[in-house]
């Protein structure tokens, strides 16, 4: 009898099929951008297994940090799996060559990673900076939510065609009109 038989063979096909499943959706750099929704479905199912390998689990967590909107809790909970690897390693007497060895590749991946995002901040960053200096108008650049509604859409009159009308305008418009004609219940000079 063999020795070598790997008694969760059929676990770790299971988790390679999924993570070539997952990988294949991210793609290496080809034309078309991921699917981003997509991928995080399929990345929140994968996550939800509770005996998920902690490889996986920290690569899961790297590619979240990719689409997500707080990307440095991910990449915590990437190095925290890292971490909790290096220990595993630790107490299976691995050396620390041999650890790091073993590891390289995902911290070389999360190394990569946290660059990506660094320059994707930069970037954005640059980009605000360029449409602050850019505004010509002279009113101050929006930095929160748009204040447009449904309700502040309105004809214009000359062209017959909607346009988006931003709410303070409308309001201000309302308080120049009702400035020059007061309305029924108002208590004006009488």
């Amino acid at each position: 009898m063999a020795d070598s038989i790997d008694p969760f063979l059929d676990q770790h096909i299971l988790y390679d099929t999924e993570y070539d499943a997952i990988i294949d959706m991210v793609g290496h750099g080809e034309e078309a951008p991921p699917d981003w929704p997509a991928v995080a479905i399929r990345v929140d199912q994968a996550l939800s297994d509770p005996a998920l390998p902690r490889w996986y689990r920290a690569e899961y967590q790297l590619i979240r940090a990719m689409y997500a909107h707080d990307p440095e809790s991910h990449l915590n909970h990437a190095r925290a799996s890292v971490a909790d690897m290096v220990q595993v390693l630790r107490d299976d007497e691995k050396s620390a060559e041999e650890i790091d060895e073993r590891l390289a590749p995902l911290r070389d991946l999360l190394t990569i990673i946290e660059g990506a995002l660094q320059e994707k901040e930069t970037s954005k960053e640059r980009t605000e900076t360029t449409s602050n200096e850019n505004n010509v108008a002279g009113k101050p650049a929006q930095t929160g939510p748009a204040t447009t509604s449904a309700a502040a859409v309105r004809p214009e009159e000359d062209h017959g065609e909607l346009v988006m009308v931003d709410e303070e305008e409308l309001k201000q418009d309302e308080q120049s009109d009702g400035a020059a004609m007061p309305m029924d219940g108002d208590k004006g000079a009488d």
